[in-house]
């Protein structure tokens, strides 16, 4: 009798017990969505007000420097620093001349380039990339040498990013003297270098040469790319190329099919 007590008794408090725990899931969930819902919230109504900001700024209706003074009177925190870099970002891609001119100004003015190189000493790798590709991006040529310093960075993603960045900011200069690079450049990253040299206003390629001598395989490739996508004059350094000396299997066909490629349209 007393057995049967002591089950009813368990099961009584385990039904109890997990009637709670559904209970505070319930609770939690509910929590969870409202506060999703009001971050949202928050979100649209900033996002609002940086338009406000940015927009009269890029027609003329206000200068610069008032578009500074008014979004520091915002309080900036580091959900407004990043919702509003993305929208300056977003809008230097989609504008031209003195409207890209402005954003940049607005940038470097507001404290959101120096917000964008402090992430450059982040531990977290995502935050170093994101302050590389803003920086870069947006033109900021004095965030240079700190893009430099991180080519040696113990990350291999982050120092392929800080390459991409320097040549943005550059030339393919970058690559060279002391900044020439051991890792191997992989399709991503030269296809990267490639899109930020074909939007580069100077494509200057008096580095080119150097990069076809090169002991880096991986940047011989990317000099061959260079001289096919520019259609550039670069005989006799290709002549003198050894492919049989290459280590790297792959790039020594990709290289040698581009070599083939300019023979069969007479440009070497």
């Amino acid at each position: 009798m007393k057995f049967e007590f002591y089950v009813e008794l368990f099961l009584i408090w385990s039904i109890i017990l997990m009637g709670l725990i559904c209970l505070i899931f319930l609770v939690i969930t509910f929590i969870k969505r409202y506060l999703r819902i009001k971050k949202n919230g928050r979100k649209i109504e900033i996002q609002s007000r940086i338009e406000a900001i940015l927009f009269p700024m890029l027609h003329d209706v206000i200068t610069v420097d008032v578009s500074v003074q008014l979004f520091k009177e915002l309080s900036p925190d580091l959900l407004i620093n990043k919702l509003t870099i993305r929208s300056i970002v977003s809008l230097h891609q989609s504008y031209s001349g003195e409207s890209k001119r402005k954003l940049e100004e607005f940038y470097r003015y507001s404290g959101l380039m120096d917000y964008s190189i402090q992430k450059l000493n982040s531990k977290r790798r995502e935050f170093t990339i994101e302050g590389i590709r803003d920086l870069s991006i947006l033109n900021i040529e004095e965030s240079a040498a700190s893009l430099n310093n991180l080519l040696c960075h113990k990350n291999l993603l982050v120092r392929k990013e800080a390459l991409i960045g320097l040549i943005a900011l550059q030339g393919i200069e970058a690559l060279m003297g002391e900044n020439q690079v051991n890792d191997t450049l992989d399709d991503w990253t030269q296809g990267n270098i490639i899109y930020n040299l074909m939007n580069r206003p100077n494509n200057d390629f008096n580095a080119i040469e150097d990069l076809l001598m090169s002991k880096n395989e991986s940047l011989v490739l990317l000099g061959l790319r260079l001289v096919e996508i520019f259609q550039l004059n670069m005989k006799a350094a290709i002549r003198n190329l050894d492919f049989e000396s290459f280590t790297n299997e792959k790039i020594k066909i990709k290289a040698n099919n581009i070599v083939l490629r300019l023979i069969s349209t007479e440009n070497i």
